[in-house]
Order: C-alpha cells, then sequence, then structure tokens
C-alpha cells in the first residue's frame, strides 16, 4: 500500500471514530440504547453474473481490498435492529470533499494514457458511490433490511480507452453503514476499503 493510500485509510478510520464521538442526541423518548447491526456484508460482483467474486462481513472488522478488476461492482446487504425506538435510517459514510466540501468516499483520477513526455498531471477527483438506500417505513420498524449496488469505475465518468491507456486510475473508496434508531443514537458497521487496478495508465 502505497504512502497516499496509507493515509487515505488511516483518515477513514479516524473518520468513523470521530463521528461517534460527535453524536449525543437528545433522548426523549427513553431508549438510552443504540441501534445495531445484525449482519452488514459486502459483495463483489459481475453485473449480469450469478457468481459471487468475494463477500466479506464488515459488521465488525474492518476489510481492505487492493487491486478490484474494472468489472467488479459492489453490493452492500445489511440488516439493522432496534426494538426499543426502531430504525429510522440506514446511510452510507462519507468524507467531505476537500475542494468542496461535499460528501464523498471514492477518490481517483482520470488517466490521459502512457505517453512518457506528457506533461500533464491528472487531478485528484472526489465522488460518493450512488448506492439507493430505502427508508424504512413510519413508524419505524424493529427490524431493516437493505440491498444495494453501486459501480466505483462507471462513478468516475472517465473516459475508458484501454488500448491508449485512458480511463480511470488510483481509484480507491470506502464503504461504511451507519443506522439511526427512533431517537437518534446511531452505530456504525466497520469499514470495507478497497482499490482498483489502473483502467488507465498515467
Amino acid at each position: 500500500m502505497n504512502q497516499i493510500r496509507s493515509y487515505f485509510v488511516g483518515v477513514v478510520l479516524l473518520g468513523s471514530v470521530l463521528l461517534l464521538e460527535g453524536c449525543t442526541p437528545t433522548n426523549p423518548s427513553g431508549d438510552a440504547t443504540p441501534p445495531g447491526f445484525v449482519q452488514v456484508l459486502v459483495r463483489l460482483e459481475v453485473p449480469g453474473d450469478p457468481n459471487v467474486r468475494g463477500e466479506f462481513d464488515i459488521t465488525s472488522q474492518d476489510v481492505i481490498k487492493e487491486k478490484l478488476g474494472s468489472d467488479l461492482v459492489i453490493r452492500v446487504l445489511a440488516t439493522a435492529s432496534d426494538s426499543e425506538s426502531g430504525i429510522k435510517d440506514i446511510t452510507v459514510a462519507s468524507l467531505p470533499d476537500p475542494f468542496t466540501g461535499n460528501p464523498q468516499n471514492l477518490r481517483f483520477v482520470c488517466a490521459s494514457g502512457h505517453d512518457p513526455d506528457s506533461k500533464i498531471t491528472p487531478v485528484l477527483q472526489f465522488a460518493f458511490l450512488p448506492f439507493t438506500l430505502n427508508a424504512p417505513p413510519s413508524p419505524s420498524p424493529s427490524l431493516w433490511q437493505i440491498d444495494a449496488v453501486a459501480n466505483p469505475i462507471a462513478t468516475t465518468g472517465c473516459t475508458i480507452d484501454k488500448p491508449n491507456g485512458v480511463g480511470p486510475a488510483d481509484v480507491e473508496g470506502f464503504v461504511r453503514l451507519i443506522v439511526t434508531n427512533g431517537v437518534g443514537l446511531i452505530t456504525e458497521s466497520k469499514t470495507f476499503l478497497f482499490s482498483y487496478a489502473d483502467v488507465g495508465i498515467k
């Protein structure tokens, strides 16, 4: 893992600790216990292929996977529960984009080719993985499940021309879920940190 990637991993994991320490909502209903994740699974899949390429449980431990194939998408399957005030929401954690402040959990560059004489330096970019998570109904159910897919390579929006070395490179990101119960208490899953093999060549 290179120095930049090591720094990124450290920032992501530190962010989860600070978020937990900073969230102490009022609790008028008397529910003093936060919600919990029964299980949080991350699957690597190829669209249209029923064979799962990898499955990782991040309910209670971090997982790091590197140099994923560009054809792989990420599926998140999770079940959360709270028997007192119910599950109000499940969201995907993010960090602020250092340039815009927008939420992001994916970073990359769009490589412009493999010309060794090129003076163009790819610009570091950020994005938020478009997982679509259905919101629980009201009143908040005691048990709620999600099943959502995002495609990190497609999310970059980079032009891909493999013969000429054009495409997304240095693609890395993280997936972590946050569950909120009916009184605003939260619990975070552990983190899936990932990187893709370069599609383009800088």
